[in-house]
């Protein structure tokens, strides 16, 4: 997968120069981004190279001529090229479904977020169901809705729209070049500047189980068609390719299928072996990737997979709902090639019975996206106000292909294992996801956990990078667990666990264990992370800041209040055993410096930070290269390699003032999400 590297300032990068000190000071953010929206430079703050303007006096030919005035923002560029007061856009939206709840959170977040004036053109009837019983929402928002008995007479639909003039075009409806040319012809009469067109991912036609992403071959659909129409005429399409989409306001449902079973106590039917890996995206994360390229430069000409970035397995999925629903699932694996074709379909299991997931990186480099919503919070609502609240525990449901499954399924599990697995042994085959094809019935707790199931703990410091190695794989792993911090000076809680003071620590049923990467070895029984590349420039490069590093950040760590340090003993203990450089360790704790001429060279050093921030912010564009996208640092997957990176870099972010490269922030931001680990931005100093 092709990665995009950021251009600016790497004539600075791999020397100090002279003017390097002046300018990055006046481009330090605490949080940068990866998008320049409406003329602002990264963080949101206006471009160093626009000027505030000066005043100067009207009647004054000369004074108005050298004077600095204000630039025109793109999007003012936009309004006016439209001949409008402010930018409008056109939605043509299908009847509901995911697309249709799409259509209604971006007609919102349009109105809402970026100021436009919104008209939709709506396919009818109006039945009232999700997600037009919700449309009083775009009324108050001052969207405007044509309701149309059919979008394929398009004469007749653009009449309903009058003399109004759009400067986007989102057609969230065609199918087919002959659906989509008159709107497009449309468009073409308005010179709009974005023409974006919602496909889908089903178009794709991928070789292997990866990742896939918009370089895919597509197969010659309709929607596929449509697209290629859109650049024969020279419109600025861009085009988002939608995979599995849930929300509030949406009436079809991937999760009913598992609802419907686990509520009624059956068994939930997985293809394969259930590692298969899937995206499902909230219909507002679909919206937020679409309007982020509306007024977009860097959207036109593109293809986007319009998904969220979090994966999760079948498995996995059935755990969630079974957490949501407050059930045990039961889990039954088999093997599709067992049957007659389409038994997977009939059972209606609403995914393929192969592994296909979308990579949503692009738009994360070209429109800045991250997603907002994780199915595995979402879940539980969902299993509320959607499946049950529209009376899936009472409706009919057809198990006739389960049936069909669960007696060749069942009569296989007893000709292999005569003695049946006991109800925990099932239990702990669900815990440690297999990885190996596993064919009949396991048995899913639900993941919130019981009250009368203790949960392992992980004793840790919250600055120590071992501790957030761990925190980060076991929130990767999903794995729940109990947090422990200890005081930076409690020496009886780790000696009692593992015979001397070390963290991390991890507890559970087989005992107490230290060492970090042996935990991480234990915990990670489905091996969704990779071995350690080996990598040497990752490892240059953490030497090469290593002093640097240590000036900035140890200070900090006892000045803001972590839980180790909540304590002057705990702080004591830190200080006394962390040498500043230029102190080598054994020298800093050979006595000859009392405690108080320790926080003497910490205080130093905290007041070097004027002359270290801007000499780590160009170290960290030299690192900015080496991480290969923000999912993962190495090319190839998730690896060892992203847990001991993320967990060093974490600590930057508890530095005021320190720039940091739009990829390395979306890094470190996709983790902080992923690993639930949260970062110090908020406290930083």
């Amino acid at each position: 997968m092709a990665t995009r590297c950021w251009q600016l300032w790497l004539p600075f990068v791999g020397a100090w120069h002279p003017m390097a000190g002046h300018v990055t000071t006046a481009l330090l953010r605490s949080r940068a981004t990866a998008v320049m929206h409406g003329g602002k430079g990264f963080g949101g703050g206006e471009a160093t190279r626009d000027p505030e303007p000066t005043a100067y006096d009207p009647n004054d030919p000369k004074g108005k001529q050298q004077a600095i005035h204000k630039a025109e923002s793109f999007a003012d560029y936009l309004a006016r090229r439209g001949g409008a007061s402010r930018s409008a856009a056109l939605i043509i939206q299908n009847k509901g479904g995911g697309h249709g709840e799409i259509g209604y959170h971006l007609a919102l977040q349009l109105a809402g977020e970026k100021k436009m004036d919104v008209t939709i053109l709506q396919e009818g009837p109006n039945k009232g169901k999700p997600p037009h019983n919700a449309y009083g929402d775009l009324d108050m928002a001052g969207v405007k809705v044509h309701w149309c008995d059919s979008l394929d007479d398009p004469a007749a639909c653009i009449g309903r729209l009058g003399s109004a003039r759009f400067t986007a075009v989102i057609d969230n409806w065609s199918k087919s070049p002959e659906q989509i040319r008159p709107y497009a012809e449309f468009a073409l009469s308005m010179s709009v500047t974005n023409y974006c067109y919602v496909s889908s991912a089903g178009m794709y036609k991928p070789e292997t189980d990866d990742i896939v992403d918009e370089t895919c071959p597509c197969k010659q659909t309709g929607q596929r068609e449509a697209e290629l129409l859109l650049a024969q005429l020279g419109l600025p399409y861009s085009y988002f390719r939608p995979q599995y989409i849930y929300g509030p306001k949406q009436g079809k449902s991937y999760l009913a299928y598992f609802f419907d079973r686990i509520v009624r106590s059956k068994p939930v039917f997985v293809p394969n072996d259930g590692s298969q890996s899937v995206t499902m995206t909230h219909a507002a994360d679909n919206a937020a990737m679409i309007a982020a390229a509306i007024g977009n430069p860097r959207a036109v000409g593109e293809a986007f997979n319009c998904a969220t970035t979090i994966l999760c397995t079948y498995d996995e999925l059935v755990g969630y709902c079974a957490a949501a629903a407050g059930k045990e699932a039961t889990i039954c694996h088999y093997n599709p090639v067992d049957f007659e074709s389409g038994i997977t379909k009939a059972m209606g299991f609403p995914f393929r019975e192969t592994a296909f997931f979308v990579s949503a990186h692009k738009a994360s480099e070209l429109l800045g996206f991250a997603p907002k919503h994780d199915l595995k919070d979402d879940a539980a609502w969902y299993y509320l106000d959607n499946y049950k609240a529209q009376g899936g525990e009472g409706k009919q449901v057809d198990f006739s292909a389960d049936e069909t499954i669960d007696s060749k399924v069942g009569m296989a599990v007893h000709a292999q294992s005569p003695a049946q697995m006991s109800e925990e042994e099932a239990k702990q085959a669900w815990l440690a996801k297999l990885d190996k094809p596993t064919w009949g019935h396991q048995k899913v707790p639900s993941q919130g956990g019981t009250a009368d199931t203790e949960l392992p703990k992980l004793y840790v410091y919250d600055h120590c990078p071992f501790c957030v190695r761990v925190r980060l794989a076991l929130g990767l792993v999903g794995l729940k667990h109990q947090l422990v911090f200890m005081g930076n000076d409690d020496i009886m809680t780790p000696t009692k666990l593992v015979g001397k003071k070390i963290a991390p620590i991890w507890e559970d049923d087989d005992g107490p264990m230290g060492e970090s990467l042996d935990i991480i070895d234990k915990i990670d029984v489905n091996r969704m992370l990779k071995p350690a590349s080996g990598r040497t420039d990752l490892k240059k490069w953490q030497k090469s800041v290593q002093t640097i590093m240590r000036k900035l950040q140890r200070p900090r760590y006892v000045k803001v209040p972590l839980p180790e340090f909540m304590q002057r003993d705990g702080r004591d203990a830190f200080v006394r055993n962390h040498q500043m450089p230029p102190y080598e360790k054994a020298e800093w704790k050979g006595g000859a410096l009392r405690i108080e001429a320790k926080y003497e060279k910490y205080e130093e050093a905290f007041k070097e930070s004027a002359e270290l921030v801007p000499q780590l912010s160009m170290a960290l564009f030299q690192l900015e290269p080496m991480i290969f996208c923000r999912e993962y640092c190495t090319e190839g997957g998730l690896s060892l390699d992203d847990i001991d990176l993320w967990a060093r870099l974490r600590s930057i972010t508890l530095i005021k003032g320190l720039f940091i490269p739009p990829k390395i922030r979306a890094y470190l931001d996709h983790f902080e999400s992923l690993g639930d680990v949260p970062l110090y931005d908020t406290m930083a100093i």
